[in-house]
């Protein structure tokens, strides 16, 4: 047991049990079960240039693949313990995902009609497990705010290259492009360990 003295704002403090890697909130307090959940989940972000395309595809790609792996279904993730987002270098808060990219998921039966677009920030950074990037470009403006890291941050394809934006392509080029990341998607998540 920990004990850190009063919590600052005087509210009952939460008891916390770890057991074999797992964490059960056995009293409740000023760190809510939710909280303790989403803090103790294994985070991966997947990262582009404006989070309307590539990222926010493979965000669905990756939970759906997950998902799958994990005989849930896609909105039952975070009870398992796994969150996947994504984020844009470039990126304003708040915009939706390209028309095409939603049509091509669409025909996939995934929903990416409710994507908001986000900026990669240092919260996310700093709490995210797993970091992956469409381009070497994004991976190095990232390492060059956040060179601590480094050992989180790789390139969706790995080491063979870049992912290409399909932004203002036709219908076709997202098709080809989310076929893209899905196949190396189908390699990532036989490396994480969840």
């Amino acid at each position: 047991m920990l004990d850190d003295g009063r919590t600052r704002f005087a509210q009952p403090s939460s008891i916390v049990e770890v057991s074999d890697g797992k964490l059960q909130l056995v009293r409740g307090g000023v760190i809510s079960e939710q909280f303790l959940k989403r803090f103790a989940s294994y985070m991966i972000v997947i990262v582009c240039t404006g989070n309307t395309c590539r990222s926010p595809m493979a965000e669905l790609l990756l939970k759906k693949r997950l998902a799958d792996q994990l005989g849930c279904k896609i909105e039952e993730l975070e009870d398992r313990g796994v969150l996947v987002q994504s984020a844009g270098i470039a990126a304003m808060a708040g915009g939706r995902a390209a028309e095409e990219a939603v049509e091509v998921l669409k025909q996939r039966g995934l929903d990416l009609g409710t994507h908001e677009s986000q900026p990669l920030g240092d919260r996310i950074v700093r709490y995210a497990d797993l970091i992956l990037t469409m381009t070497r470009g994004h991976r190095e403006a990232i390492l060059a705010q956040w060179p601590e890291a480094r050992d989180r941050v790789f390139l969706v394809a790995g080491d063979r290259g870049d992912i290409s934006d399909p932004i203002g392509g036709p219908p076709e080029l997202y098709r080809r492009c989310a076929e893209q990341i899905d196949a190396h998607l189908a390699e990532w998540v036989k490396r994480i360990k969840l």
